[in-house]
């Protein structure tokens, strides 16, 4: 397809055929560019195809010049140049008539590198889509298995008063993906004016997002609300830190064997001291969690408070 420039106006696409009938008729000149999709311009005299066309017209006109001034008189070769001028005209409105169709049908004729480059970026928006749909289709499985996951935790820190956190990151493993995709759809979108498929993207990971998030929000609700009913038992609170405290204590002692402050048959024996009464501290609250009335369990803590508070101040001699 051909395209051409008028009046600074550029016009097209028209076929050759049609290019050659606007040179008859003298819309196109030869200086008038030319060009066709993925060429450079030219001025219409320097292009090979159109060249012999503007020498016929030459040849043409320049005989029917010499005709009209041997045969005609001044009145005859006036009206015969008015005459000529008005097909002229007459040729030139019909070639602003395709000039105009053509205007109205594209305005990118620019070439055919926008062209690809659009192509291009719909197949990139393309695929950023049906990445975002089948992440959005895997977060749903995702989610059933770690919203069952949330609820067994929870249930287990109601009976045993201890709760262990759940990992998530693979729920959220479709809602990185889906990141780098929407902003790949949107800087996409953003070249080549096409928005709405990367807003469709985002929609999506909006989507993949909000709903794993609920479910998070709405267990850490739940737990706290188990926390806060745990706390108002007696003794639970108590048993809990001496938990605590022995694992810290544990780990302090640890440290201080490897650097040799505490020799190897000591360190272990506090160790496993500590463990033994960390094991007893959380049979102790599931007991307490469970309504037990033992009044022992008052007791043993005392002892096992006395136990680290010895261990303490022996690790504080020795630094």
């Amino acid at each position: 397809m051909w395209y051409y420039l008028k009046n600074d106006e550029m016009s097209g696409s028209i076929s050759f055929e049609e290019i050659v009938n606007l040179i008859n008729a003298g819309v196109i000149t030869s200086s008038t560019y030319v060009w066709q999709s993925g060429k450079m311009r030219q001025r219409a005299g320097q292009v090979g195809e159109l060249a012999p066309y503007f020498q016929n017209l030459a040849k043409v006109q320049t005989r029917q010049t010499q005709i009209q001034n041997a045969a005609s008189p001044p009145e005859a070769t006036s009206s015969g140049t008015n005459t000529k001028s008005t097909g002229v005209r007459a040729n030139t409105q019909s070639g602003s008539g395709v000039k105009y169709r053509s205007r109205r049908l594209t305005k990118q004729s620019e070439g055919a590198p926008v062209s690809k480059n659009e192509k291009v970026g719909r197949i990139i928006l393309i695929v950023c889509l049906v990445i975002a749909v089948i992440s959005l289709l895997l977060v749903f499985p995702f989610c059933t298995t770690y919203k069952e996951d949330l609820e067994r935790h929870l249930m287990e820190f109601s009976q045993t008063g201890f709760y262990s956190s759940v990992s998530d990151e693979d729920i959220f493993v479709p809602f990185y993906i889906l990141v780098i995709v929407t902003l790949i759809a949107f800087i996409t979108g953003f070249f080549i004016k096409q928005y709405k498929l990367a807003v469709a993207c985002l929609i999506i990971a909006i989507i993949c997002l909000s709903y794993p998030t609920n479910i998070k929000d709405n267990a850490e609700q739940h737990r706290q609300q188990i926390e806060q009913r745990l706390n108002a038992i007696p003794g639970y609170q108590d048993y809990k830190n001496l938990a605590t405290q022995c694992s810290i204590l544990s780990v302090r002692i640890w440290d201080l064997n490897h650097q040799g402050a505490i020799q190897d048959s000591v360190s272990n024996n506090m160790i496993n001291e500590l463990e033994s009464i960390r094991k007893n501290s959380k049979i102790a609250i599931t007991a307490l969690v469970n309504g037990s009335n033992d009044s022992s369990l008052e007791l043993r803590y005392q002892e096992y408070c006395q136990t680290v508070l010895q261990m303490n101040e022996y690790i504080k001699g020795l630094r």
